[in-house]
């Protein structure tokens, strides 16, 4: 409450009920998003989300016991935008943003090596995706012993 104003009111300062320390890290093929509410009076949260140069869409809704969400990565090396926001019946708190770029695990297939003789042998192999970084060297290593 604020002089006598609960969150619903569409007078109460946004900033009493605004999300704090809203993050996002990367966890496997996914990110993790989390935040901390430390009001109670709210009915929910809202995420929007934006990847790359496109436009913000809905993400997700939550209840208000919620902090934290998860989100597949479609793309590699392409910056993440999120946008929360506390909601208070029609009232909204100010949004808070947070970005990341997760790179992914390359895609990489090595194939079979034939024309093996005492010194020579051909193989090769194909970068299918480069997970969203760049690719610095390319090659085959190999030896005459194990691992």
């Amino acid at each position: 409450m604020f002089g006598g104003l609960s969150n619903f009111s569409k007078y109460c300062p946004k900033e009493l009920f605004t999300p704090t320390n809203f993050s996002a890290e990367k966890e496997g093929e996914q990110i993790k998003l989390s935040w901390n509410q430390p009001n109670p009076n709210i009915s929910g949260f809202q995420i929007e989300r934006k990847i790359g140069a496109g436009s913000y869409i809905l993400f997700d809704s939550f209840g208000k016991g919620i902090n934290t969400a998860n989100c597949n990565i479609s793309e590699g090396g392409e910056l993440y935008t999120f946008k929360l926001i506390a909601l208070a019946g029609s009232n909204k708190s100010n949004e808070v943003t947070t970005i990341i770029t997760p790179v992914l695990k390359a895609s990489v297939t090595t194939s079979e090596i034939t024309n093996i003789t005492d010194s020579t042998a051909t193989s090769g192999g194909t970068i299918s995706h480069d997970g969203g970084s760049i690719v610095t060297a390319r090659g085959v290593v190999w030896s005459t012993s194990q691992n």
